[in-house]
């Protein structure tokens, strides 16, 4: 939980978004790579490559070096914004230990207190001293305080867009944190994608609706995750079974839209 090297470098949200619109199920990755090279506005070619090796490597599906025709694609090309945003930043966070870190020792601590009887009305609030303490005991010891600054300001961004803090102020941010309402469909993905991606082929509906990494991010209420769930399922995002009564949750396999 500890050790982080930081996360100084991102995609650029609209730049993500328009490569994964311009990519067709059957193209192949080379084509892909070529176009997206020349038609990003990115002045230098170094950040350009980056951007596009992010979304080659984490928010894309091949076989034998051609785009897979997935859910993922499916659901999120001329979706509405909210369900964009959950795709595009759960997808790409899934794999970061920094990211399940933070939601686990400050985001989801301060909606604890926040969410308690008799909490203070600032309870849910997250001053830039919380975030550099919480850092500085998650990334490896004596990071210059520009990995500092920039990890935290990413972070924010993308929990922000995620829909679990509100962002106050500019150089002196506060932030809040919430529950948010994410996207049904993207929710259903999320928790489909950590089952296809685990050692678990199928999860309780408890364990999905609580501890999955999908409910980790997004911290809506259990209402509302159950809801999801069921949107997923009657979409085909995500398949239920039931095991002695109670519902479980399983991967579509494969995940072919």
């Amino acid at each position: 939980m500890t050790g982080h090297v930081g996360w100084t470098r991102t995609l650029n949200e609209e730049d993500a978004m328009n490569l994964l619109d311009s990519v067709a199920p059957g193209q192949s990755l080379e084509a892909f790579k070529t176009r997206a090279l020349a038609d990003l506005p990115q002045a230098g070619r170094d950040r350009r490559v980056d951007l596009v090796r992010l979304v080659r490597e984490r928010l894309l599906d091949a076989d034998d070096g051609v785009v897979s025709p997935t859910d993922y694609l499916r659901l999120f090309v001329g979706a509405p914004p909210p369900r964009r945003a959950a795709l595009l930043w759960g997808r790409f966070t899934f794999t970061m230990p920094l990211v399940s870190d933070v939601l686990d020792t400050l985001i989801r601590p301060a909606l604890d207190r926040a969410e308690r009887p008799m909490a203070p009305t600032d309870a849910a609030v997250l001053t830039q001293s919380d975030w550099d303490a919480a850092l500085r005991a998650l990334l490896r010891p004596g990071a210059p305080a520009s990995v500092l600054d920039k990890t935290r300001s990413t972070l924010q961004f993308v929990l922000s867009r995620c829909g679990v803090l509100m962002i106050q102020g500019t150089r002196a941010r506060t932030t809040a944190v919430r529950r948010s309402e994410p996207d049904a469909l993207a929710f259903s993905w999320l928790v489909a994608h950590e089952l296809r991606s685990g050692p678990h082929s199928e999860v309780p509906e408890r364990a999905a609706v609580t501890t999955s990494y999908a409910a980790r991010l997004f911290l809506p209420t259990a209402a509302h995750a159950t809801a999801c769930l069921e949107a997923g399922v009657r979409d085909g995002v995500i398949v239920r079974s039931y095991l002695m009564g109670s519902a479980r949750y399983h991967a579509p396999t494969p995940e072919v839209a």
